[in-house]
């Protein structure tokens, strides 16, 4: 990633190139350590890391902690008077520093203490005897000071040495060369072409080169045939997706949202902006902007908001029972530990509860640093989560077209609605009151409900096991294919059969939710029915209108008749649902007459109902209850008309709208249109995103404890001891990514670069890549990392 100034892919090409000049060189480095003899005691680099592991718990940042009024992590507190009245160092007087004495005593005095279970070996005591003769001098943490100015080591003046420089040939060789030289190490001998081809394609792409990429490099002799490589590589579309794979694993990028039921949500656009930031080269700058703050840019694109849906990347739960605060406090908690880590290598996360104990974070960082994002819109407990998928603010990323089609859509449907609703119920009249003669005729509960049908024959094409019961229910087992259709035969003895209903059953024993065989929820794509009497051959009924109860964005009712396997309905809920089909004409049923009801689900691998039933009905109606005519229908109906009250009056004449013979051509293209739009919706991809609001209080939590609401309230900060972010008033997240991408800032450049040498070494040059603090490592080669 690169700065304004710089061509594309400038400083990362030579990045590249010199990481895989020097590549074979770099193990010998690493065995540096063991040869270093130590002539001058250096403090970061052998004494922090000494008192870190075996100190600070008690003598370091945390001052709950802190024992005998003794701080070691800093100068000051190790060489002031202590209560007791000794010093712990005294700079070049060891047998005036109370720590020499305490280290080097063999007794209940002896430092530190047996309980603690640490223990300084002999080297480790001397070495920090010497670094007290020394004058016990007190460095900065390499991390937290300003990146200085580096120039590459020029070639030795002897002309023998010199010779041996002709191997470097970019800056980070010269690093490397000089390292090396030091040690008395040489460089490897150099790796074969097709060994170095297979390198540099699997550390850029993750992929080998093909026997066609390998034959072309093997052929060109030209001088920057392995530049070409290069940039061949850099310019893939499978560099941005190996780069990303690394950025997505630190932000712990998921499609679902990790608690308890672990359900899917839709972010994978977010993982598409991370491959595209990579392979167009964004500048880093911005990519980080984007990321924390891309809904508070001005005028944000769909990008940048795609990019804050970072921001929503962390676990996320629909539980029921669960306490909204406490899930506020765990979001809060998860995003300062992610944030501070990617980005700054900072363990700011250890400091929820206290101090941080080897760090210089206060508690209050913790909470400073977490109310930058305090004004994002989110909850603790997603109600709506399951079954609804509403897991927060989301944005639409239709296409051009689907945008065009979607207007189009809403014009038709306005349109239709338009023509249906002209339709005045005393147009309506006439029919309204040969049906409700129909309903009084018939007002017995044989005649009224809905008669459950039992099957005398059940199959399955994908060779599922269909059980059968005595209820009519049918349960489905054994097999569980990838598309499926269950066939029906239904005694048909009924005089006069209008509509068919499909009741789909819960069942905890189903794996799917309890609601489905499989998945999360069922998609039935087609319901067809045929009509056979005695032998004669199977004439197809057409169904003209389907009334369901409950469907999910883009899985409309309505895609059960359209005859296409890629559409279908569906519902999540953990419940029963039932689709009510009405058909084109009545037909006369009798003892040698059959229904043959073929279920298609044949629309999304696996997502198949496991528990059902089919029900007849001889009344024209367009209710999806178990009663079939609603019983306050019913009520009204069974009244003279005479005696309705006018609420009566428009329960009837509402109930007859919905399946008026005479409304049924507009209705049916209403319905045809909104399952059209329906469907196009859920293709329209959404992802999750930042939505700024009204932030909320934050305060400094009692030992993190998110029932005590007194601690102090805090305003959104960055860590008391590095540079701070000037702004007048509250600042905002949009603040905090530039304070994170700002030149003062010592820790982001380091880290980030620090994990591209990890990428393509297998090893950072600092070998911790998430802990730039105390408890990390130094750097092996902190000059060509700065570089």
């Amino acid at each position: 990633m690169r700065k304004k100034a710089m061509k594309p892919y400038g400083k990362l090409r030579s990045f590249v190139l010199g990481v895989f000049a020097g590549l074979t060189a770099c193990p010998a480095v690493a065995a540096t350590a063991a040869k270093t003899t130590i002539i001058r005691v250096d403090y970061n680099h052998v004494i922090r890391p000494l008192l870190s592991e075996t100190c600070f718990s008690c003598h370091g940042p945390d001052t709950a902690k802190r024992q005998a009024g003794l701080r070691l992590d800093v100068s000051d507190g190790a060489y002031k008077t202590l209560p007791s009245g000794k010093i712990a160092l005294v700079p070049g007087d060891l047998k005036a520093s109370a720590l020499v004495d305490r280290i080097s005593r063999h007794d209940a005095l002896q430092m530190p203490p047996a309980y603690s279970n640490k223990k300084l070996t002999p080297t480790q005591v001397a070495a920090l005897k010497r670094w007290v003769e020394q004058g016990a001098k007190y460095a900065p943490h390499w991390a937290y000071v300003p990146v200085p100015a580096v120039s590459p080591p020029s070639a030795p003046s002897n002309p023998v040495a010199a010779k041996r420089w002709q191997w470097a040939r970019t800056p980070i060789d010269r690093f490397l060369l000089a390292k090396m030289q030091g040690q008395g190490f040489q460089p490897s001998a150099a790796a074969d072409r097709a060994t170095l081809l297979r390198r540099l394609s699997l550390d850029l792409t993750g992929l080998p080169p093909t026997p066609a990429e390998l034959v072309v490099f093997l052929r060109d002799r030209s001088p920057n045939a392995y530049e070409k490589q290069v940039d061949r590589l850099l310019a893939s579309p499978h560099y941005g997706e190996r780069m990303a794979t690394s950025w997505l694993d630190q932000v712990r990028y998921a499609d679902t949202v990790g608690y308890h039921g672990d359900q899917d949500m839709s972010v994978w656009p977010y993982r598409d902006y991370v491959v595209n930031a990579f392979n167009h080269n964004k500048p880093f700058d911005a990519f980080t902007r984007e990321q924390l703050a891309g809904d508070l840019l001005p005028n944000p694109t769909p990008e940048q908001l795609t990019a804050s849906g970072y921001n929503r990347l962390g676990m996320m739960s629909a539980e029921g029972g669960i306490q909204d605060k406490e899930y506020l406090a765990k979001y809060f908690g998860d995003r300062v530990r992610n944030t501070s880590i990617v980005w700054l290598g900072a363990t700011i996360g250890c400091a929820e509860c206290h101090d941080h104990k080897y760090d210089p974070y206060k508690q209050k960082d913790f909470y400073r640093f977490g109310a930058f994002f305090a004004d994002l819109n989110e909850h603790g407990f997603y109600g709506g989560g399951f079954p609804s998928g509403d897991w927060g603010p989301r944005l639409s990323l239709a296409t051009a077209r689907q945008t065009a089609d979607l207007a189009r859509l809403e014009t038709d449907i306005a349109a239709a609605r338009k023509v249906r609703d002209a339709v005045t119920n005393e147009t309506l009249a006439t029919g309204r009151e040969r049906w409700e003669k129909q309903v009084r005729a018939l007002d017995t509960s044989a005649g009224l409900g809905w008669a459950p049908m039992t099957p005398t024959a059940a199959a399955s094409s994908g060779g599922s096991t269909l059980t059968i019961g005595s209820d009519g229910v049918v349960v489905v087992s054994g097999k569980l294919p990838a598309f499926d259709i269950y066939s029906l035969t239904l005694p048909a003895n009924r005089s006069e059969i209008t509509a068919l209903r499909l009741e789909t059953f819960g069942d905890e024993s189903q794996q799917g939710n309890g609601i489905a065989r499989a998945g999360t929820f069922f998609v039935i794509s087609d319901v067809d029915v045929a009509m056979q009497e005695g032998n004669g051959a199977p004439q197809p009924l057409k169904l003209t209108s389907v009334a369901v109860g409950g469907e999910d964005e883009g899985y409309p009712g309505v895609a059960m008749l359209d005859g296409l396997p890629n559409t279908g309905w569906a519902s999540l809920f953990s419940g029963n649902r039932t689709a009510v089909f009405r058909l084109e004409h009545p037909i006369k049923g009798g003892p040698n007459t059959r229904l043959t009801v073929r279920i298609h689900q044949e629309m999304s691998p696996h997502l198949e109902t496991g528990r059902f039933r089919l029900s007849l009905s001889g009344v024209d109606q367009a209710d999806v209850s178990a009663q079939g005519v609603p019983d306050n229908v019913l009520a009204a109906l069974r009244k003279e008309p005479a005696q309705r009250t006018d609420a009566e009056k428009t329960l009837i004449t509402t109930a007859y709208r919905n399946f008026a013979p005479e409304l049924e051509e507009v209705r049916d293209k209403v319905a045809a249109l909104e399952g059209e739009r329906s469907v196009l919706l859920g293709r329209i991809p959404k992802t999750l995103i930042s939505q700024s609001q009204a932030p909320r209080t934050i305060r400094v939590l009692p030992r993190g404890n998110w029932m005590n609401d007194t601690g102090e309230v805090v305003e959104p900060g960055v860590p008391q001891f590095l540079p701070q972010v000037s702004k007048p008033g509250r600042a905002t997240r949009h603040d905090l990514a530039n304070w994170i991408v700002s030149p003062d800032n010592p820790l982001t450049a380091r880290v980030f670069v620090n994990r591209l040498w990890k990428l393509f070494y297998g090893v950072g040059l600092a070998k911790n890549l998430d802990d730039f603090g105390v408890q990390g490592e130094m750097p092996l080669h902190p000059e060509l990392l700065d570089w």
